[in-house]
């Protein structure tokens, strides 16, 4: 269905906005920059959440911190700050009025 598929299109697009900011904030909060550029903004089940490319083990040292290192948690951080979900909700009215006009250019 076209307007399934545009949806899902526009989640993907906000996603992939949010991928660098993400990807900065890592890096800014001390984490190695080749563990920081394997993360990802995705989408599961209509959500935004964070995805990760490499070594899990890694990523949950880093998050969650081990006996010896304090965690360093970035993902949640990220995720629930006041300023990304303001601009989660601007990117994704804006990728919502580009839905509207497909679905209007669809139906009429």
């Amino acid at each position: 269905m076209p307007e399934i598929r545009a949806a899902n299109d526009a989640l993907d697009r906000v996603a992939s906005v949010l991928t660098p900011s993400l990807q900065k904030s890592a890096v800014d909060g001390g984490w190695p920059e080749g563990i920081a550029t394997q993360l990802k903004v995705g989408r599961d089940e209509g959500r935004l959440v964070p995805k990760f490319e490499g070594d899990h083990k890694a990523l949950e040292d880093l998050e969650y911190g081990t006996q010896d290192e304090p965690p360093k948690p970035v993902m949640n951080n990220f995720f629930n700050n006041y300023g990304v979900q303001q601009r989660i909700r601007h990117e994704t009215k804006s990728q919502m009025r580009e839905f509207t006009r497909f679905m209007r250019k669809l139906f009429s």
